[in-house]
């Protein structure tokens, strides 16, 4: 968690202002992102089913997912931030949309089966309770890590590159996501062969029916689709104040509380049922 969220902050807070500095158009690299996003709305159901369906001869259901994307998610990222800058401008989108869509995809085949491990790891809900709240705190580790590293870095103050910015990045990114690949055991494998299969009607259908899902998922539509902040403080910061290092202090504020609460988190879940908390 503290690897892939690295490499998701990396994209949230660098991606834009990376494109802009390098020169394309940001109505276009806009369109592609839309373009991703609305694949990725698509694959992730998509690879649900998928994941489902294909059997690897290991018996394993989330590992074998987890280990291709560890190797496909670096390489996707690096290849998302290493866009020649003297190349036109047709070249750079074109580059960039391949890129972010081989990211986007890359990172599907992680994120559901690294969620997914928690169901074989144990079937006691209290330890899986557990065992989401600790990877919430690496999770946030990683975020933190990587908003120093993307806000500090790139400044005129440092002078990196974007680009050595965001190797740098993913090489720390990368071990820390190795470790679950090599130490990782899925011992409940009972849990997961009684998990039901959902067809994608099926899960739309459930979705439709349930009230509290759809106010839920409403939520986080409007919540992602009025985040902007992350997207082009950096870029606000360098052009209002003059220096791109004010974008450390208001991200630090920002994520602040998160960082505190999931600390405490083991406790209040522990007081309090977990729907009346949320």
């Amino acid at each position: 968690f503290a690897g892939q969220n690295m490499i998701y902050t990396l994209f949230n807070v660098c991606l834009t202002t990376y494109l802009l500095f390098l020169g394309i158009d940001p109505i276009k690299s806009a369109t592609v992102m839309l373009i991703v996003k609305i694949w990725d709305a698509v694959n992730d159901t998509m690879f649900g089913v998928i994941f489902d369906s294909i059997k690897f001869k290991s018996g394993k259901k989330y590992l074998p997912w987890i280990r291709i994307s560890t190797i496909l998610i670096p390489i996707a990222t690096v290849l998302t931030f290493i866009i020649p800058s003297n190349s036109s401008q047709a070249v750079k989108l074109g580059w960039f949309a391949i890129a972010y869509i081989l990211w986007d995809t890359a990172y599907t085949l992680c994120d559901v089966p690294i969620f997914g491990l928690i169901t074989t790891m144990t079937d006691n809900q209290e330890e899986r309770t557990s065992l989401m709240t600790t990877g919430r705190i690496y999770a946030n580790i990683g975020v933190i890590i990587a908003m120093i590293c993307g806000y500090v870095l790139p400044t005129e103050m440092v002078g990196m590159s974007f680009s050595t910015a965001a190797i740098l990045i993913v090489v720390v990114a990368l071990i820390n996501m190795i470790i679950i690949c090599v130490t990782g055991k899925e011992h409940s494998l009972k849990a997961a062969e009684m998990e039901e299969s959902f067809s994608l009607r099926r899960m739309f259908s459930y979705l439709v029916h349930n009230k509290y899902l759809l106010v839920y998922y409403l939520g986080m539509f409007l919540y992602s689709g009025l985040n902007t902040a992350a997207a082009v403080l950096q870029f606000a910061c360098f052009y209002l104040f003059n220096n791109a290092m004010i974008a450390t202090l208001v991200g630090a504020l920002s994520f602040a509380p998160a960082v505190l609460i999931s600390f405490v988190m083991p406790k209040l879940l522990g007081r309090f049922d977990k729907y009346k908390l949320f």
